[in-house]
């Protein structure tokens, strides 16, 4: 077997140069080809389909180039049992005899395309560039499919967050009506306590007691009632688990990379590699990280820009380790005037049909309830940046900790908020 090209290189993957493999049992033709393509590729070269079989079992190429006529095992064959071992290579059959039934063969056996003997160079060069890009695509396709189905997933859970929020009107009406009679009581026995000690200087320290244990108990039913409310509409249910921030950050960025293309906005990822897992509920992070990169096309839907997404590992001022996430547009920057305000319910800047002044008090309380801070920095005229911090997962954490501990974690974290430094 004669190789050139990279000594052990997996494939074209992280920038190298595509890997080409050519198939021929001459070496006159084999080594033509070689030259051929030596410029812009690494070219391993075979001299049966059985050496080209076992080089498939060490390395994966971009392209197989293969003569159809070999003794021992012919081209057509070899492309059935090569597609077996590496079924999204594309395959280019060589023949001598170009004819259109030896062209269909080969398509049908499920070669991409053919060359026939003698060829030309720039013909070559051509449908190995063409093949190599349209394989490339296709596995783009098939990645874009395989998010978008676990997007999909993610969705239906949102989705199904979405409905039950949106029965809170009828589940309001429900509430007032079971608060009602509660508070009624509370009502006509407050005023009893009000005349009794107004019309008794020694009011009976029995009967007063007898109207204080009434009143607290409808006082725990309301409570009762309002927490049980409270926490169907925070949705309480939400699984906490290991999360890998970049995982939901990709996700988000899936979800508005073609609304900001269209806005003509510069997307950019810029995730640092091997982060350390953090201890989150996927569902509700994803919509801190939506909420914040919608913003950001907002302030640069008029004018265009530049929008990035980025993670980072830092240290908090008392040396914790913490995973930083980093929300950063170049557009006109807030106001010093509204600077306090941006975080308050219901204040917004925007329009009524495009803001209800609640996404990032939202953002807020999810990420304390995750023990996490969320701060920004900005400059009029040259943009504003949010970075959002969590705690990363410690060894003694595990997804499915017991009720305590998810308990804690969704309390909001007292005492001065996490101020990250990046290592």
């Amino acid at each position: 077997m004669h190789m050139q090209g990279r000594p052990q290189a997996p494939s074209a993957a992280e920038g190298c140069r595509p890997l080409v493999l050519v198939v021929d049992d001459e070496y006159g033709p084999r080594e033509s080809l070689r030259l051929i393509l030596d410029r812009q590729y690494d070219v391993a070269t075979a001299e049966s389909a059985f050496v080209a079989l076992q080089e498939l079992e060490q390395r994966t190429p971009d392209v197989i180039l293969s003569d159809i006529r070999m003794p021992g095992m012919d081209g057509i064959e070899f492309m059935v049992q090569a597609k077996e071992r590496c079924p999204n290579v594309p395959f280019v059959i060589i023949t001598g005899n170009g004819t259109l039934e030896t062209a269909q063969e080969a398509i049908r056996a499920g070669a991409v395309d053919y060359i026939s003997k003698p060829y030309r160079v720039e013909h070559i060069r051509e449908v190995v560039a063409r093949s190599i890009q349209e394989a490339r695509s296709k596995a783009e396709m098939a990645r874009s499919v395989e998010r978008l189905r676990e997007m999909k997933a993610n969705l239906a859970v949102q989705m199904e967050e979405l409905e039950r929020k949106a029965s809170l009107g009828e589940l309001s009406a429900e509430l007032v009506h079971d608060l009602n009679n509660p508070l009624c009581i509370l009502q006509g026995y407050t005023a009893l306590l009000a005349d009794s000690i107004a019309d008794t200087p020694t009011p009976d320290e029995g009967d007063n007691h007898r109207v204080f244990d009434i009143i607290r108990e409808q006082i725990k039913r309301c409570s009762e009632l309002t927490r049980n409310f409270l926490e169907y509409a925070r949705g309480g249910g939400n699984r906490w688990e290991s999360l890998q921030i970049n995982n939901v950050l990709r996700d988000t960025s899936f979800l508005l990379r073609v609304r900001a293309r269209a806005l003509r906005i510069t997307l950019k990822e810029d995730f640092a590699a091997d982060l350390p897992p953090v201890r989150g509920q996927r569902a509700p992070l994803q919509q801190v990280f939506y909420n914040l990169v919608v913003n950001a096309l907002h302030v640069l839907e008029d004018t265009g820009g530049v929008l990035r997404l980025a993670s980072r590992r830092v240290r908090t001022d008392d040396g914790r380790e913490a995973v930083q996430v980093v929300v950063q547009d170049n557009g006109p920057g807030i106001p010093p005037e509204i600077r306090d305000r941006i975080f308050d319910s219901f204040f917004t800047t925007k329009p009524k049909d495009k803001g209800t002044g609640l996404g990032l008090p939202i953002c807020q309380r999810v990420v304390t309830a995750h023990k996490g801070s969320i701060t920004f920095e900005s400059e009029v005229g040259r943009g504003t940046a949010f970075f959002v911090t969590f705690p990363v997962l410690e060894e003694s954490e595990r997804p499915g900790a017991d009720d305590a501990s998810q308990g804690r974690s969704a309390h909001r974290r007292s005492g001065t908020p996490l101020q990250p430094q990046e290592v």
